[in-house]
């Protein structure tokens, strides 16, 4: 069974998969004074220009592939096969599922030279014109909300665009727009929570779990606060996710740790003890379940042993002063 391109990749990722033809990224699609920007113009222009050469589609199934942890390109090996293929297709596009749809067809495009089945593999590249055509009126959708002022109207349809259309351009089109709805605080959380649901989506569970803490210490109270608190329950919970998470943190730790302990020890050993201990604080609180953190514990105790000796010997040294300075 097949499972839908959402589960495996975020819009981000889906950018090294679209079938670009030009250079040129849609800007904010509209100028204050309400008209379409030229990159927008020449977007929309090659769009209606575009044809999906062999090439290009070959390309984006071998990447597709890739992503999906499978084989590359191998078609579907008879015209019998693409057209049961095609079929499954057609099904899965009436009933909106165009995820899977786009996946279904790129595997089709992909047969132009089957004996027998160029015409499927010639509405299969229709079909995928067409969902980027839907895709890309989504995101005009979203970017007139924008302008209008209603930023909860747009995030609404870009939440749309990226569940339905999450192999188009238009889909990294939408992440830049939700950048740009960041900075408005009424959706601010909002789309911070449509951003780790995607990684979460995507299988990248601790940069997934990373941005739903950040929600919760950026805005507490909201509801997407709450939502990112059960859904950090449920994933602790998960043995498998819990692994991947606690796999992934101690990998880091492995990588930056020793660095910092080695920088906080020369520090240390110059007696530059605000730089020390500001490193070994630092890694305590990014690693606090570490190895490296203890050592780091072990290490800032150190330093105070050492200041003190410094202090006591100071003070020893200005009695010894005044003790000279009363004689004479």
């Amino acid at each position: 069974m097949r499972t839908t391109a959402a589960r495996f990749l975020t819009p981000m990722a889906i950018l090294a998969l679209i079938l670009v033809c030009g250079e040129a990224r849609a800007a904010d699609g509209r100028s204050k004074g309400g008209k379409d920007s030229k990159d927008s113009k020449d977007r929309k222009s090659s769009r209606r220009g575009r044809k999906l050469t062999p090439a290009q589609i070959k390309k984006l199934k071998e990447r597709i592939a890739k992503m999906r942890g499978s084989g590359g390109a191998k078609g579907a090996g008879s015209a019998a096969n693409v057209s049961a293929l095609y079929k499954e297709a057609e099904a899965a596009y009436k009933a909106e599922k165009f995820a899977s749809a786009y996946e279904y067809y790129v595997d089709i495009a992909a047969c132009k030279e089957v004996k027998g089945a160029s015409g499927y593999a010639a509405k299969a590249r229709a079909r995928l014109l067409e969902l980027e055509k839907a895709a890309d009126d989504k995101l005009e959708e979203a970017k007139l909300a924008r302008i209008q002022g209603k930023g909860a109207e747009s995030l609404e349809i870009v939440k749309v665009l990226l569940e339905k259309y999450p192999y188009t351009e238009a889909a990294a089109g939408a992440n830049d727009l939700l950048v740009m709805l960041s900075s408005n605080p009424r959706v601010a959380a909002a789309v911070a929570l449509v951003k780790a649901e995607e990684l979460d989506k995507a299988a990248r569970y601790p940069e997934a779990a990373k941005a739903y803490s950040e929600i919760m210490v950026k805005y507490p109270g909201s509801v997407q606060a709450l939502k990112s608190k059960l859904r950090l329950k449920a994933m602790k919970a998960d043995e498998e996710i819990a692994k991947a998470i606690k796999d992934s943190a101690k990998s880091a730790a492995d990588v930056e740790c020793p660095r910092m302990l080695i920088m906080a020890r020369n520090y240390a050993m110059n007696r530059m003890y605000p730089q020390a201990r500001g490193l070994y604080r630092k890694l305590i609180k990014k690693y606090p379940k570490s190895d490296y953190a203890a050592q780091a514990g072990e290490a800032l105790k150190e330093i105070e042993e050492e200041e003190k000796k410094v202090a006591q010997s100071g003070n020893k040294e200005d009695g010894s002063k005044k003790r000279g300075n009363k004689k004479q």
